[in-house]
């Protein structure tokens, strides 16, 4: 994917850093979904520390070369990832990164992943642990795509794998993800 047109809308730019910032037109259909695609335009880089959140965020990379996570387990290269809401110190760095960023609510975590976002506490994991050969195909379609929109469309349809409908009595509320961001904010 190595040029994007972004539909009919200018994508957002920040001031200085030449990022390319857009989302799908209409929003996402999806209940506790967002998504955004990023795209470093002038080849400055990546440098970011990963901050806990109220939400378990994928990561489909797009372009060409893996970004690097730096945690206390170890350096390793990620063409796709899921983050946990605490996913504890951690960076991210990388080289003309490309990616569809999907930040999910705890249900649609559970939903979409297959997994409780319990699971993921305190850890970053490849896409491809969590979806398998999914996560490639996947990547494979939206590295073949031209245009932001492609991205978001096969994103938002994608994962047939482990659909599960949000449990009611779920035992990870809305309120667990809270109380931990909490804790981390205190540790800070």
């Amino acid at each position: 994917m190595s040029r994007h047109d972004t539909g009919t809308r200018t994508p957002k730019r920040t001031a200085d850093d030449g990022w390319e910032v857009a989302r799908p037109l209409g929003g996402v259909s999806l209940d506790g979904v967002q998504m955004a695609g990023f795209r470093d335009r002038t080849a400055a880089g990546l440098d970011m520390r990963v901050l806990p959140q109220p939400a378990v965020i994928v990561v489909i990379g797009l372009g060409v070369d893996p970004v690097m996570v730096e945690s206390p387990s170890g350096h390793r290269p990620q063409r796709g990832l899921g983050a946990s809401s605490s996913p504890g110190p951690a960076r991210i760095r990388g080289e003309g990164v490309e990616c569809v960023e999907v930040a999910l609510s705890p249900r649609a975590a559970y939903a979409l992943l297959g997994v409780s976002p319990l699971e993921l506490d305190g850890c970053i994991t490849g896409l491809e642990d969590l979806w398998g050969r999914h996560a490639r195909l996947l990547r494979e379609q939206v590295e073949e795509t031209t245009s932001w929109q492609e991205p978001f469309a096969l994103t938002e349809g994608f994962p047939p794998a482990c659909p599960r409908p949000p449990r009611p009595d779920s035992p990870y509320p809305d309120r667990t993800v809270i109380r931990s961001t909490r804790r981390s904010k205190q540790n800070l």
